[in-house]
């Protein structure tokens, strides 16, 4: 957990997509890396797979697959479960650039 919060107490933000790898559909992989390549360095982009990190799964309460977090210096800024296409994941995260 304390990799954790190194990963997310940066000056900019993260986002973080907590899923099971099963799951992933090819878009829903399309969705991140389109994410990633268009914030590049203005944000981070994080795949967590809920079965290799269930402490951290159980202390952050995640409940449904997928679920997006937005964190940034540390704090969560926002929070949602279910599919997001990759422009509302943008403009969320650009919110907080």
């Amino acid at each position: 957990m304390a990799k954790f919060g190194e990963l997310i107490s940066v000056d900019k933000p993260v986002l973080i997509k907590f899923c099971a790898n099963s799951n992933d559909t090819e878009n829903q992989i399309t969705t991140l890396t389109n994410v990633a390549a268009t914030l590049r360095e203005n944000a981070k982009v994080i795949k967590i797979n809920v079965a290799e990190n269930k402490a951290l799964v159980d202390a952050l309460e995640v409940q449904n697959i997928p679920t997006f977090m937005i964190c940034k210096k540390g704090e969560i800024k926002w929070r949602q479960a279910g599919f997001k296409d990759d422009k509302t994941l943008i403009g969320l995260v650009l919110n907080y650039v």
